[in-house]
């Protein structure tokens, strides 16, 4: 649904979206707090934004944090403003510290921090996510953040608002917008109402009545972590840096790009550092052609679509998206505005590269939860050239054990239908590759009581996490069985009331959501071989009756019958059923009634 605007436009200084408004959350209200921004790499440059509403100084001191005291720096990066009250700067793989008192009310970062194991954020020594952080967190709100520009929301209400920032050729504007109703998991990204702009999505309300003004009170109201001034990069992917020369020796360059191109001032990965990269008067752009020179410094330019036409005149370095290329015309990738071969490729189970321009790719995951299969869906783009797909970008797959990238498909500007899609070809190896370990069961031993019996069934889960199953008790018992198979073996008891000696109990668990296709059975013993009386018992031995025909009459004879001795529990087995599971997640087994399985 196209989202209805209030406002066009507000012209904003470069730090809006960095102040924020709300509720109140205090994490010390006397004395000095710590807070630590750490992680990225050289290739993996992460910045952020944090306001409070006392004081703070920089540290360096990492505060409790896992990380050495020798690798919280203190770079020229760095910057404090609104007197005191705020701080900003980057990581590429060291730490930032900050000492400050009151309470932090707004923190902003980079969209790919969103990753795990790119940042870490420490408050007073404790590990907190970038939504909890603020006077207006995302956590505990039916509202998830995925980058600068998308948000979910999951349930049903009634209006959506958002609170947006945008960039265009008159600079930074904002927006508040309107959307609804919702129901079920919604994702939000109001592309359409920023004319493919440059945009972030600053604060999302959501409430069960109608919203229409932009200062109503909502049920849930949320601010993006991830919204800050590098959203203005989101629409422009590639990051272009000529470096070199000297005063006497001045570098003149020109190029021209498929897409939109600006200045820049960061260095993009190139070995240079940001303060050696200038905007200079002789720097043009003119629609998609760049005219520049350089004369010991260097020029940075982000743009979208491909890099063309690259001509220098002299010697200098270039760097595109972190990597050297030669200025022979864009570094191979397109040449005089020849476009790549056009084209996905699965590097693994969950690595694909996309080769060509596209306005967007859609790409699925599969992976297992706790209860079974999950998926996940997400687009990036635009792109061009070569684009690695993996964790950083496929979604929503923080913290699970592996996941599977299942389709990928490329879409061209405004089209509807994919101009390239493929889908994984070695889906139903990497599906088992990456689904949870097998559990196994089996019936320990049984006991006779004084109104039944029991029965003790194991089971063995071989996984780190806890698996939650369909599971049932098949006979005369009342005992509800564990749901929740935990990490490790286990067992329970159950209650046993038999009809007849030769009947057993069965406990039943379903792992067809894991993709295996068969059930797993344990079985418990007879209940003659447990001695449990059961109702057709008298004497607590059968009998076998016939009739004999004699001169004097018809006579009957009871002659007694024993079972054989020495019998123990069967082990536990796989039932064979249909799977309810048509995708290609399911092992490749035959069919069979009662097959073993593997017992602890």
């Amino acid at each position: 649904m196209r989202p209805n605007r209030v406002s066009r436009r507000s012209l904003l200084a470069a730090t809006a979206g960095m102040v924020g408004v709300g509720g109140i959350r205090t994490e010390g209200k006397r004395g000095t707090n710590h807070v630590v921004v750490f992680g990225g790499s050289p290739d993996t440059i992460i910045e952020y934004g944090l306001t409070v509403s006392g004081r703070l100084r920089k540290s360096g001191r990492s505060g409790g944090a896992p990380i050495a005291d020798r690798h919280v720096t203190e770079d020229d990066e760095d910057r404090i403003s609104g007197g005191g009250t705020h701080a900003s700067g980057a990581v590429a793989g060291g730490g930032d510290a900050y000492r400050y008192t009151g309470r932090i009310v707004r923190f902003r970062v980079s969209p790919s921090s969103g990753r795990a194991g790119e940042l870490n954020v420490y408050r007073n020594g404790r590990r907190v996510r970038p939504d909890e952080l603020g006077d207006n967190p995302a956590a505990e709100t039916p509202i998830e953040f995925v980058n600068c520009d998308t948000a979910r929301v999951t349930g049903n209400f009634r209006s959506v608002r958002m609170h947006t920032s945008f960039w265009d050729e008159s600079g930074l504007g904002t927006n508040v917008l309107f959307q609804g109703p919702v129901s079920g998991t919604t994702t939000i990204h109001p592309a359409a109402a920023h004319d493919h702009y440059p945009f972030a999505i600053d604060t999302l309300s959501v409430d069960t009545r109608e919203l229409r003004t932009p200062g109503q009170p909502a049920k849930f109201t949320a601010d993006n972590p991830y919204a800050g001034p590098w959203c203005r990069e989101r629409g422009l992917p590639n990051h272009l840096v000529v470096f070199g020369g000297s005063p006497r020796n001045v570098v003149q360059y020109r190029f021209a790009v498929s897409g939109k191109v600006r200045k820049s001032g960061r260095s993009g990965g190139a070995p240079i550092a940001d303060r050696h990269v200038t905007k200079d008067d002789e720097d043009t752009i003119t629609g998609k052609r760049v005219r520049g020179a350089v004369a010991g410094g260097g020029d940075a330019y982000r743009f979208s679509g491909e890099l063309r036409r690259f001509r220098m005149d002299g010697d200098a370095t270039v760097y595109l998206n972190g990597r050297e290329i030669k200025p022979d015309g864009g570094g191979g990738d397109g040449g005089d505005g020849e476009e790549p071969t056009r084209r996905i490729e699965f590097l693994d189970c969950d690595r694909a590269r996309v080769t060509g321009a596209f306005e967007r790719v859609a790409i699925s995951t599969t992976w297992y939860a706790s209860d079974g299969v999950a998926t996940s869906y997400n687009e990036i783009g635009p792109v061009s050239g070569r684009t690695r797909i993996d964790e950083s970008n496929v979604g929503d797959v923080a913290g699970v054990s592996g996941f599977v990238i299942t389709d990928v498909a490329a879409f061209e500007s405004g089209a509807a239908e994919p101009t390239i899609s493929k889908r994984n070809p070695n889906l139903k190896a990497c599906l088992r590759r990456v689904r949870p370990e097998k559990v196994s069961a089996s019936a320990e031993g049984c006991t006779a009581t004084d109104d039944g019996g029991t029965v003790t069934f194991v089971y063995r889960n071989p996984n780190d996490e806890a698996l939650l199953v369909r599971s049932e008790l098949v006979g005369a018992s009342s005992t509800a069985p564990p749901d929740e198979l935990r990490p490790g073996r286990h067992s329970f008891t159950a209650r046993w009331n038999p009809t007849s000696p030769d009947e057993r109990l069965r406990w039943r668990l379903d792992m067809r959501p894991f993709g295996y296709e068969n059930q797993i059975t344990a079985t418990g013993p007879t209940a003659a071989e447990c001695g449990v009386t059961t109702g057709a018992e008298t004497t607590g031995q059968t009998t076998d009756r016939t009739t004999e025909a004699t001169a004097e009459g018809t006579t009957e004879r009871s002659e007694p019958t024993t079972d054989s001795a020495g019998t123990t529990a069967e082990p536990a087995t796989e039932e064979s059923e249909p799977s309810g599971n048509p995708e290609s997640t399911t092992e490749d087994v035959p069919a069979t009634t009662e097959t073993p399985s593997e017992t602890t």
